[in-house]
């Protein structure tokens, strides 16, 4: 977290603009008394000035000189945002560039492809640390439920926007100033067909959201400690429940969004440009990354595979390692995947990634309509005095691809979702003769004194 001393300035009315106080001492004994109060919490990482704008010279060298004579463990940075143009500046500024964050840039908080995360962070200005960027972000099924009430409303085909509707709307799908739901609709509907239902919409949303924060993550690690120091998603959940701008929703039920943006940000990863197709190594620890094997395949519908690679690696401490390009091949099914993994010499799995595409029709209909594969479950519960430690191993003995396999914990006797559960990862996908371990941790308090059972869907 960052804290911005916006209120400092703006609980005064301003000179020339609202950014500036009438009465600069008193802004500034406010400015201290915040570095005081707050300056032990772990979870600030900065102080900024002001929020998305500028303030006058007067005011910048005194709170900046407040700050840092107050604390010295953190950066004090002049804005949260400020289109930076570095000739433009004010002059004052330029001895402390960097300057710091930039949200600018659309589309901020809209749905966009993979592809135009790793563009945008070649752009050094608008990319130097990225502090606002998100997309909608819809909820599951589950929680739908709770707060849609036409949510099991029969399929119109007559109706271009089904199943959306006033009471969508309510709740963020629609489209006004920063409100940017109709291109994310627009995705689910275009790659992976109209919903047949609500809980079909749903699945498809997860589906966009998942490849959307990924890619967000993804690009900046590409870029990682050359141009770019990092970016900050706008939100991590909302205020109430909504199909925007979440990684987890009001119900505390992480999306597809928020298990691939903790993949994408793992300290050791591999991972592949959704530009170019070049697989990259990604060691964010201060330790070199020594002799590891990079693997990568093209695996087709049938699950053939139609092209590997394979490299021994090393990586240094806080930096990344760009390897080989998957190639774009057109004698491939219409829907086909690219696995990624990274392993020790000794086989054993430190990172993977699975990315899926398409090289026909433009668009994943066969994705979505593949058949379904029944896991195979070795379910082992550990009930300690507040909680159920849960391990289950999955195993998919068939040989088709088990695909974005959603696992939930219910109560065994009112079926009812449970939620928070902390889950090592979901949204899986194995292929087949592939085997998984999955955590799991549940309060015992929140299955109000029934047993655990696990669903996937």
């Amino acid at each position: 977290n960052w804290h911005v001393f916006y209120q400092c300035y703006r609980m005064f009315p301003g000179r020339d603009n609202q950014h500036n106080p009438l009465n600069n001492d008193l802004a500034i004994a406010c400015v201290k008394d915040m570095v005081k109060r707050y300056r032990n919490h772990p979870c600030i990482i900065a102080w900024f000035g002001v929020n998305e704008v500028l303030v006058d010279e007067e005011l910048y060298h005194p709170t900046k000189e407040a700050v840092l004579s107050l604390d010295t463990t953190r950066p004090y940075i002049p804005t949260t945002s400020i289109s930076w143009d570095v000739d433009k500046l004010p002059p004052y500024l330029k001895p402390d560039l960097p300057t710091g964050t930039t949200d600018d840039g659309a589309p901020d908080y809209n749905w966009a492809p993979s592809d135009y995360y790793f563009d945008k962070v070649e752009e050094v200005y608008l990319q130097m640390f990225r502090n606002e960027l998100g997309m909608p972000s819809v909820p599951v099924y589950e929680s739908l439920k709770k707060f849609i009430p036409t949510i099991d409303k029969p399929l119109d085909r007559r109706n271009p926007i089904y199943p959306l509707d006033s009471i969508w709307a309510e709740h963020g799908a629609w489209d006004t100033n920063n409100f940017c739901y109709r291109a994310y609709d627009n995705a689910i509907r275009t790659f992976y067909s109209d919903p047949v239902s609500s809980e079909d919409y749903a699945y498809k949303g997860q589906l966009v959201s998942s490849e959307g924060y990924r890619a967000m993550f993804e690009a900046a690690n590409h870029r990682m400690w050359d141009i770019t120091t990092g970016i900050m998603i706008w939100k991590l959940n909302s205020c109430w429940p909504d199909v925007c701008w979440q990684i987890y929703d009001w119900y505390l039920s992480p999306n597809a969004s928020y298990y691939f943006s903790k993949k994408a940000m793992e300290p050791i990863h591999i991972q592949m440009n959704a530009n170019t197709n070049r697989i990259s190594v990604i060691n964010a620890t201060h330790q070199e990354l020594k002799s590891v094997v990079a693997k990568a395949r093209i695996i087709d519908y049938s699950m053939k595979e139609c092209w590997a690679y394979t490299d021994t690696i090393s990586v240094g401490a806080d930096q990344y390692k760009e390897l080989e390009t998957v190639p774009q091949r057109g004698d491939l099914s219409a829907v086909y995947y690219i696995k990624l993994e990274l392993e020790d010499l000794n086989g054993n799995l430190i990172s993977e990634n699975l990315y899926w595409r398409y090289s026909q029709h433009q668009n994943f209909y066969w994705l979505v309509n593949m058949p379904k594969v029944t896991l195979k479950q070795d379910l082992k519960l550990q009930k300690q005095e507040k909680e159920y430690q849960i391990t289950l191993t999955l195993t998919n003995d068939s040989d088709k691809l088990s695909f974005f396999n959603h696992l939930m914990i219910q109560r065994e006797k009112t079926k009812e979702v449970v939620n928070p559960v902390f889950w090592s990862d979901n949204f899986i996908s194995l292929f087949p003769n592939e085997t998984r371990t999955i955590t799991a941790t549940v309060s015992i308090e929140d299955l109000h004194g029934e047993n655990p059972i696990i669903i996937i869907k």
